[in-house]
């Protein structure tokens, strides 16, 4: 039927043939509906497909886009590449489709429980329904405020499913007994057990407090001392072993520096701290010194006093060593010390004149003594110049000259260390001291000076005293430890806090009572934490599925009574049902959220699917296209340019030429496009040489039709038998049916094959209805127009689904104008006061802003004379331009067939002279019937009836008569609309309290819209746009038609309607927020309430909209 989308449906045909590698031609009678058929393919298959039409620049631009693109197809496309795309191409439509089937599953899973019975006691109720119930007793449970658990079972009862709700809760009737009375004997502690407490192990009781308190103040003591002592001094350091290194340094550098007593020692050491004097060549002095000191000393020690030596003076110390040396290395050999004849005098009388306590020596020890006397007098002899020298440098003092060698030793050596002393301090004790006492203390260069050494030594002695206390330290920072990790949890008693306060306050000796008495308070709270326990234990047992109610156990103002009611289990169940609806409600939010996600991947399938066509169109070229056949396609392309407009003295030479070429290129063509009379002229008769034949429009197509279908090996014929069909004008019917004898004698409906009968009605004939499918969704004209044709001529199975809003209505859509004194000159088909109103109505039409931008049709119901004389005089009345802007046409039926205008002027024609005259349009002659269906199908928003002729002056039986009166009266004749009360508009109360809802708020809502066959609950009208409510999930509509709801939903909204469900479940338990979505979606679409909007439907105002019963 016309509107119904066919050309679409074979576009749909075309590229699925091309998906599969088929070769595919499309022909009709007409050049226009191949047209429109060619721009309804998609653009990146269209190039693909070859149109050879009557228009020759558009046809060869056309040829020449395909030719170039499947040229570029086969050299570049590389085939790896092409099978991976498919492959993948093919998997993602493989998963976009399992995604939709999988939301498809669950949105039906979701919507079934809004059709499940709930069994309440002992009756069952819809969700939508068992609200009302809900609300009458939900005072009793209003105490119960969590949403516990549940389990359903579903039990089927008289084709119903039936939900039965069962709950479990944690605790049981005997342990809810037990809780109370824990609650009772912990109510007064529950507030202090609540919260982190530390054992009683982990503290120390008053008595271990007071001893750590008692030890914190002599370590203050001690403190004290050692910042009076040196007041700047900070530790950095209390590692043990370094503070006894530091000690021992310590008293190492100060008994030295005590050496330092004399005031040369401190000059030499002021001057040393000056630089005035290079302590470095003193000290290689000294060193000189003591070579010959240490060996003074041993000599020293080896003097007797006991023993008195005496020595000849007038010998030298030198010559007497020698001498000396001499006589005891014979004692030890064993000889004499003189020889029998002694000629050495001076060793004689030398060795003569030493005595030892006034005798002559006579042993080797006596030799040796006096040997070791005489070394004693050299050296301390030698040193005494050597220091005597040296000291004069230094400013020390020398030694006297009148004093014994005894006691220049002694004070030498005193000198001497003395001098060590001093450089030992400068040099090597004091830079110990402070590289040590840099590790523990801060400051230690500034802090390090002679006068502090002593004090600092007694501060390092007490700060290690303080280390004796060690452990009252480790124990305190113990217990800070501990409490400070309770209060970290997060949520300490404030006994803890009070408890780290005392250990922080330790010099506070009312902190030691204070301490006595919170610990006493833990140990009791301690020995009651088993009873607690076991009741939190219920608590967290029962804060599982009812934690609200859990918290309301540990609060005291809240009586027993009021915090377990004995019917505490019904409430919990009660909860539980409230639970049940809510995730009900839940589920129809995320049904939203799929039906979203299910238009998203729909799209994405669409797209994907032009693109795997696409792809596999290129794999079928480049796999079967030859070389030769593609040199065979540029040849033909450049055969059909020389051919031209087929006109000429060499023109059969050119189309033999074409159809030569063609032969060879037609297999490089997935889509020929072309008439049916292109078909004969260039492609080759041969039978089966396209793998599908698709003849449009076949219901005007006649037998010749066949040469093309003959050429298929498989068809597809489109037409529609109520439209013109050949009428076989000027033919000898009976030279027809000479030659049907003569050459169709054995064909079976032979009789059918003239030049009357259309292709579609052969077809239908042969093949007996077979195969047949009606296209009945109708997108073209807004339903007032087509109504007339689907009653008409369709047995009203059309399903008009156009549907525009308010704002685009060209109201009035039917429009009869009365032409007075029209008339019909003489035999003629002219009425020329009718064209004049017509061509005055199009002027006005064209002037006025309203119908900017539409389209305009004028068609004659008789013959082409009427429409020959209006396009005569039309340019009197619009310009050129007028009428290519407004794409102005003006016909007969037959003109219009596959054509369509947005406004459409009929002219009768036929004037009140006529009556007489007046041939009756009957119904039943098909010819008549066709034409008018052509008719009156081409508007698509507004149809205008030019007639010059009354309805009481028309035969009832007579097209034009039923024309006219449906024009007037929106119905047939036969048929008599009956509106229907307003309280019968509604399909169910729930529709009517939505009504109201969106009513009472200002918005123009009209219920049970019309829309083809289907109905729409509620429409909202704006000024601009409009939305469709559909009222989902009570008695009224069931869960059978749920899911043909959700298609014809998708049939709506391809129609341009936006569509917006709501669930009676969420609507009676709270109507705002249910109503929010569709609330949303109104202010998308610019839809706002009027204050000034009255209802249309008076006699509703009493229905209450809090209850399902109507007054």
């Amino acid at each position: 039927p016309p509107g119904t989308g066919k050309s679409h449906t074979i576009a749909n045909l075309i590229c699925h043939f091309m998906a599969e590698g088929k070769r595919v031609l499309v022909t009709s009678q007409k050049d226009q509906a191949l047209s429109v058929l060619h721009n309804m393919i998609p653009s990146n298959l269209r190039p693909l497909c070859m149109s050879v039409l009557s228009n020759v620049r558009d046809s060869r631009e056309k040829l020449e886009r395909a030719v170039a693109t499947i040229t570029e197809i086969v050299t570049q496309s590389q085939l790896h590449v092409l099978l991976e795309k498919i492959k993948n191409l093919e998997d993602k439509l493989d998963w976009l489709r399992e995604e939709l089937t999988k939301i498809e599953r669950r949105i039906k899973e979701l919507s079934l429980t809004q059709y499940r019975y709930i069994k309440f006691d002992d009756e069952e109720f819809l969700p939508a329904d068992i609200i009302e119930k809900i609300k009458e007793e939900e005072k009793n449970h209003i105490w119960f405020v969590d949403s516990p658990e549940y389990e359903i079972t579903i039990k089927n009862f008289e084709k119903k499913e039936i939900v039965h709700i069962i709950v479990n809760p944690p605790l049981s009737t005997e342990e809810i007994e037990e809780l109370k009375t824990l609650r009772n004997q912990l109510l007064e502690y529950l507030s202090d057990l609540s919260y982190d407490l530390p054992s009683a192990n982990e503290l120390v009781d008053g008595i271990g407090f007071q001893k750590i308190a008692e030890d914190y103040q002599r370590i203050s003591q001690i403190e004290k001392t050692i910042k009076e002592y040196i007041p700047t001094l900070i530790f950095k350091n209390e590692d043990e072993k370094l503070f006894d290194e530091a000690l021992k340094v310590l008293k190492d550098t100060l008994n030295t520096y005590k050496l330092i007593t004399e005031n040369w020692q401190y000059s030499l050491l002021s001057e040393f701290r000056k630089g005035t004097l290079e302590i470095n060549k003193i000290k290689q002095a000294i060193e000189k010194l003591n070579t010959k000191t240490n060996e003074l000393t041993k000599l020293y020690q080896t003097i007797d006093p006991l023993q008195v030596i005496t020595l000849p003076e007038t010998f030298s110390l030198e010559e007497q060593k020698t001498y000396v040396e001499q006589a005891l290395d014979c004692l030890k050999k064993g000889k004499r010390i003189f020889r029998f004849l002694e000629f050495n005098r001076k060793k004689k009388a030398i060795l003569k004149s030493i005595l030892i306590n006034g005798k002559s020596p006579d042993s080797i020890e006596e030799w040796e003594a006096i040997l070791n006397y005489i070394r004693f007098l050299t050296i301390i002899k030698e040193l005494k110049l050597r220091w005597n020298n040296f000291a004069k440098n230094i400013n020390a003092p020398q030694l006297s000259k009148n004093e014994t060698p005894e006691q220049d030793a002694k004070e030498l050596l005193f000198l001497i260390k003395k001098l060590d002393a001093l450089l030992n301090y400068e040099t090597i004790y004091l830079p110990k001291t402070r590289q040590i006492l840099s590790s523990l203390i801060v400051d230690a260069d500034k802090i390090v000076t002679d006068a502090s050494l002593e004090k600092i030594y007694n501060a390092l002695k007490l700060r290690k005293e303080i280390k004796n206390f060690q452990s009252s330290k480790y124990l305190r920072e113990k217990l800070k430890n501990n409490l400070q990790r309770i209060i970290a949890k997060g949520k300490p008693h404030p006994i803890v806090k009070e408890l780290l306060e005392y250990l922080e306050d330790i010099y506070n000796k009312e902190n030691i009572k204070n301490w006595e008495k919170a610990y006493l308070r833990v140990k009791n709270l301690e020995s009651i934490k088993p009873q607690y326990n076991r009741f939190k234990e219920l608590i967290n047992k029962l804060s599982k599925q009812a934690p609200k109610w859990a918290e309301k156990w540990i609060e005291k103002n809240i009586s027993e009574e009021e915090l377990c009611p004995p019917y505490w289990r019904r409430s919990w169940w009660f909860q539980a049902l409230r639970k049940y609806i809510q995730d009900i409600s839940n589920g129809t939010k995320e049904i939203y959220k799929l039906e979203k996600r299910q238009n998203q991947l729909m799209d994405e399938i669409k797209r994907t699917k032009r693109e795997l066509v696409l792809a596999k169109v290129k794999l079928s070229l480049t796999q079967s296209l030859t070389e030769a056949q593609l040199m065979a396609l540029k040849r033909w392309y450049l055969a059909v340019k020389k051919l031209g407009k087929g006109k000429g003295k060499y023109t059969w030479q050119k189309e033999k030429l074409v159809q030569k070429e063609m032969k060879k290129a037609k297999d490089a063509v997935p889509v020929w496009i072309m008439p049916l009379y292109r078909v004969s002229e260039t492609i080759p008769s041969e039978f089966g040489s396209f793998d599908v034949v698709i003849i449009d429009e076949a219901s005007q197509c006649d037998i010749r039709a066949l040469l093309a279908l003959a050429r298929g090996k498989k068809a597809i014929i489109v037409g529609d038998p109520e439209q013109i069909s050949p009428e076989g004008v000027g033919i000898n019917r009976e030279e027809i049916q000479k030659l049907i004898k003569m050459y169709l004698s054995e064909i079976p409906n032979k009789d059918y094959f003239d030049l009357e009968t259309s292709l579609y009605d052969l077809a239908n004939i042969v093949f007996s209805g077979q195969g047949m499918l009606m296209l009945k969704e109708h997108f073209r004209c807004v339903p007032e127009i087509i109504e007339f044709s689907n009653k008409l001529c369709y047995h009203g199975e059309i399903l008009p689904l156009r549907n525009p809003p308010s704002n685009e209505r060209l109201e009035p859509v039917l429009e009869s104008v009365f032409v007075e004194g029209g008339y019909r000159e003489g035999r003629a088909d002219v009425n020329k006061p009718e064209a004049r109103a017509i061509c005055e109505r199009v002027r006005q039409i064209v002037n006025d802003p309203k119908y900017k931008g539409k389209s305009i049709g004028v068609i004659s119901l008789l013959g082409k004379d009427q429409a020959r004389y209006i396009f005569n005089i039309i340019g009197e009345y619009i310009t050129p331009e007028q009428q290519e802007e407004y794409k102005f046409r003006v016909g007969d039926s037959y003109d219009f067939q596959g054509d369509e205008r947005d406004i459409i002027l009929l002219s009768m024609v036929v004037g009140a002279n006529d009556e007489k005259r007046l041939t009756t349009l009957s119904y039943d002659i098909k010819r008549y019937r066709q034409r008018f269906n052509v008719a009156v199908s081409r508007a698509r928003e507004k149809l205008i009836l030019f007639h010059s002729i009354k309805l009481e002056n028309l035969k009832p039986n007579d097209l034009r008569y039923q024309l006219l009166y449906y024009i007037q009266n929106k119905t047939l004749p036969d048929e008599i609309e009956i509106e229907k009360k307003v309280d019968t508009k509604f399909e169910s109360p729930f529709e009517e309290k939505v009504y109201h809802w969106l009513t009472s708020r200002g918005y123009r809502v009209t219920p049970q819209v019309k829309v083809g066959h289907y109905r729409i609950d509620l429409v909202v009208e704006g000024t601009n746009s409009r939305l469709g409510i559909e009222c989902d999930g009570d008695r009224w509509h069931p869960p059978e038609k749920w899911w043909e709801d959700q298609i014809r939903q998708r049939q709506l909204e391809r129609m341009g309607w936006t569509i917006c469900r709501i669930w009676g479940s969420d609507f009676y338990r709270d109507p705002d927020a249910a109503m929010e979505p569709v609330l949303h979606m109104l202010n998308k679409l610019g839809i706002t309430p009027s204050r000034f909007f009255a209802s249309n439907f008076d006699s509703m105002k009493d229905i209450d909209t809090t209850s399902n019963n109507t007054r």
